[in-house]
Parts: structure tokens; C-alpha cells; sequence
């Protein structure tokens, strides 16, 4: 709703200006926002994170645009507990008032823009996330930005990807790494072939996937890219176990593993468990592969990652079928859909 215009009183000759009922409302509406979230910092100055949601709650009611700094700290920790529709919510929200407050921000908007993305893509939201790597995209080239053009073009292949179009983001992808390629970004580039060969693994191409993959990890090696090069091992991995490899598999996720381990990454630890523990499955060691999924599982609950949690339990309840250990499976299965 629009503020209607104050009247103005015509008295000796002088123009008074006396403010609408609707807009003393919402001055007064504002400055009690503005109270309530100053008041909430000041209190929580030692544990400023426990409040953040509702301090963007009061700035965005207030119409101040420091609410868009408090929705996206919001929306990030509302990721990092794997809250994925909240986070995408809290976004959305924030696009909102970048729209109405900074609608010349090109750049800062591309950037909240590619965070809510990632949180659809997550999600699985393919439809919501078509339109804003539509957007990404318009929005770099608008920019006339290199660097933001190659990471649109990069989700733009993932999502393809994920949808099954196969050309289209061959297109997306080879294009990113062109652009990465030119502008001499090594960090870039590599995420561009890791994405190529997510790609042609996807497409069941796997000769090519893994050369793409081969490439990515070497160049991991060269930036000295710890993280990097143990997902590109968990990568090889996944490429291998798909060619009918379980014990080429097996050796590059220990080495994934390993690398994990390192760094302390329950979750990725986790992750790599898992497909371990997949690859055992093929050999037949059902054993191991066992052991395996409860690692993984243990992992998973300890990261706080009920995504994968959900998985290990669905993939446990395959195994104990398989064994013929029905009450078992029947119980994983049920933990897995209180998760999901």
C-alpha cells in the first residue's frame, strides 16, 4: 500500500505540511522496528547469530535496507543446518528488497541470486532454479562479467545435467571453461572440468568422463588444493565403480578418504564411506560393506547431514534384505522416512 500525501493547511500565509494518519502509522511502525532490532543486538552482543533472523525481521518491516545483510547471514545458517527451504525463503526475501532498494546492484544481486540457486539445486527444485540460471546468466551478461559469466555457465551445465540435457550443457560447460581459460582463472578452470565430467558420467559416457576427471585432479595437485583433489579422487571413484571397477573404486576413495580425514570433514568423510561401502557391494563383500554403512552412517548423523543420514539408512535396509535380515531392513527403512 502507498502512503497517501500529507495535506497542507493554508494559515497566514504560510504552507504547513501535517502528516497523514497512514504515514504517522508507519513512521511510528518504523521506529519501533528500528528499536526492537537495535535492542536485539545490544542484548545478544556476545551471540549476535541467535538473533539474526528476527533483527531481519524488524529491519525488513522497517523498510531498511540492512535487512538484506541480516536475511542472507540468516539464510546462510539456516544452510549450514541443512535447512535448505528456509534458507531459499529467507533468499527470496532478500531478492525482494534488493529489488526495491538496490535495483541497480547488478553484481550483489547475481551473487544472492546464485546463492538461492544452490539452495533450489540442492532441493531438487528444478523448475524454480530453471528461472534463476535463466537469470544468472542475463544478469552477467548485462554485467559484462567474464568472471560471473563463467560461473553461470557452470551452474547453467549442472542443471542440464540434472535435467537430462545432455547438449545443452556440454555447451554451458565447454563455454565456462573457455572463459575461465582465457582469463587465466586456474581455480575457475578446474571447476569447469569437474563439471564436464560430472557431465559425461551422467551421460554414461565414462571414457571421456574419465579423462575430464583425470585433467581436474591433476590440476588440483598443481594449486595445491587439498579439498579439490579428495573430491576429485571421490569423483574418479564414482566414474570407476560405474565401468564395473569396484577395486580401482576402492583405491581412490582411501585416498579420498584419507585426504578427508586430514581436514577433519565428518560430512565428506561420510560421503566417501558410503560409496566405499557401495563398492564392497559389488565385489560381494557384504561384510565390509556393512561395516562400511554404519561408518558412513555415523559420519553423516554426526555432520548433522540427514540428507545423506536418510541414504545410508535406505541403502543399509537394500543390504539387509539382501541378507535376508527383513526386521532390520523394515527398520531402516522406517528410519530412513522419518527422516525424509
Amino acid at each position: 500500500m502507498s502512503i497517501p500525501p500529507s495535506e497542507s493547511i493554508f494559515a497566514s500565509g504560510k504552507v504547513e505540511t501535517v502528516p497523514s494518519p497512514l504515514q504517522v502509522v508507519f513512521y511510528t511502525k518504523s521506529c519501533s522496528n528500528h528499536r526492537a532490532a537495535r535492542a536485539l543486538l545490544a542484548l545478544h552482543r556476545a551471540r549476535p547469530k541467535t538473533v539474526t533472523e528476527e533483527v531481519a525481521y524488524h529491519y525488513e518491516q522497517a523498510g531498511d535496507v540492512q535487512a538484506v545483510t541480516y536475511l542472507t547471514r540468516a539464510a546462510q545458517q539456516a544452510e549450514e543446518l541443512f535447512a535448505y527451504h528456509h534458507a531459499t525463503d529467507l533468499y527470496s526475501r532478500a531478492l525482494t528488497l534488493y529489488r526495491v532498494y538496490l535495483a541497480d546492484d547488478l553484481a550483489s544481486r547475481f551473487d544472492l541470486l546464485l546463492a538461492r540457486e544452490a539452495a533450489l539445486d540442492r532441493q531438487g527444485r528444478r523448475a524454480e532454479q530453471a528461472d534463476d540460471v535463466a537469470a544468472l546468466v542475463e544478469l552477467a551478461e548485462a554485467l559484462r562479467d567474464t568472471r560471473r559469466l563463467a560461473v553461470a555457465c557452470v551452474r547453467q551445465a549442472g542443471f542440464f545435467t540434472y535435467t537430462r540435457q545432455y547438449a545443452e550443457a556440454r555447451q554451458a560447460g565447454e563455454k565456462a571453461l573457455t572463459l575461465y581459460r582465457r582469463a587465466g582463472d586456474r581455480v575457475g578452470e578446474v571447476k569447469a572440468l569437474r563439471e564436464l565430467g560430472f557431465l559425461h558420467w551422467s551421460a554414461d559416457d565414462y571414457g571421456t568422463a574419465l579423462s575430464y576427471g583425470r585433467d581436474a585432479l591433476q590440476l588440483h595437485w598443481r594449486l595445491g588444493d587439498v579439498e579439490g583433489e579428495a573430491t576429485a579422487l571421490h569423483n574418479l571413484a564414482e566414474i570407476y565403480r560405474s565401468l564395473g571397477s569396484p577395486r580401482q573404486a576402492l583405491a581412490q576413495y582411501e585416498s579420498a578418504w584419507s585426504l578427508h580425514w586430514a581436514r577433519q570433514d565428518r560430512q565428506r568423510q561420510g560421503l566417501t564411506l558410503y560409496g566405499m561401502a557401495h563398492a564392497l557391494r559389488q565385489l560381494g563383500d557384504l561384510d565390509q560393506a556393512l561395516t562400511r554403512y554404519q561408518q558412513a552412517l555415523a559420519h553423516c548423523q554426526a555432520a548433522g547431514d540427514r540428507l545423506m543420514t536418510s541414504r545410508v539408512h535406505h541403502a543399509l535396509a537394500g543390504l539387509q534384505w539382501e541378507v535376508g535380515a527383513l526386521d532390520q531392513a523394515l527398520d531402516q527403512m522406517h528410519q530412513a522416512l522419518s527422516i525424509s
